[in-house]
């Protein structure tokens, strides 16, 4: 099956008889090229040279077999371990019969769900990602200034020539321990700004058990990258 929609196609591809969504994003760039991603509900994003006709695309597919397996296969124990360890069903929230906010479900209308709208209302009225911030940095002799904001491919950065910390407002997503973790993360750079072990010496120190937060903010960055992109 196939459906173009604006300048992308989506298609259904077969293997093992396993059915996925494949969405195809043609660019303008004239290099000859394929990338591919696989979106936690198990479609397949390909941004793909426009030139490239249906046929190609299959054969391109067909060449990545292993990888689209293996890819499968790593996100169906992610999708259990949000199911079973987390109680999130990423059918309900892609469908909009729930939401997640603050790393809790909240039952939904199912008429759909803006997140950049819903957390911006949020954080004006409840101020938690301010809040937490403040929590941490009130000791601080020269707090870094506080920018919230939509980002795109990072949850926090810190300039060291503003002296500010910005923070991605899709962060209400999650609960307050993982928000804690980046605002940790950041405020760590003003003193090691690179990652080198004595980042992650200074990380441990004000955040002992990092590396369990950072995996599960892992899958769980999966679940929000696919949620914002929803309309």
């Amino acid at each position: 099956m196939q459906n173009k929609k604006r300048n992308n196609l989506e298609l259904d591809y077969y293997l093992d008889d396993e059915l996925y969504k494949i969405i195809v994003k043609y660019t303008s760039k004239t290099k000859k090229t394929y990338r591919m991603k696989m979106t936690i509900d198990k479609k397949i994003e390909m941004s793909i040279y426009k030139g490239y006709d249906i046929n190609t695309i299959i054969k391109f597919l067909d060449k990545n077999s292993d990888w689209i397996k293996s890819s499968s296969a790593k996100f169906d124990k992610y999708i259990d371990y949000l199911n079973d360890t987390l109680g999130i069903d990423i059918s309900e929230l892609l469908n909009a019969k729930s939401y997640l906010y603050l790393g809790k479900i909240y039952e939904n209308n199912g008429n759909g769900f803006n997140y950049g709208l819903f957390l911006e209302e949020k954080e004006k009225k409840e101020k938690v990602l301010t809040n937490l911030y403040k929590l941490k940095t009130f000791d601080l002799d020269n707090p870094p200034n506080l920018v919230i904001k939509k980002l795109k491919g990072k949850w926090g950065s810190y300039n060291r020539v503003k002296h500010e910390i910005t923070l991605n407002l899709y962060l209400l997503i999650f609960d307050v321990e993982m928000i804690n973790y980046v605002i940790d993360h950041e405020l760590i750079h003003i003193k090691v700004f690179n990652h080198s072990k004595n980042f992650y010496y200074e990380l441990s120190k004000r955040c002992p058990n990092y590396k369990k937060i950072k995996e599960k903010m892992k899958i769980l960055s999966l679940v929000s990258e696919r949620l914002v992109a929803l309309k």
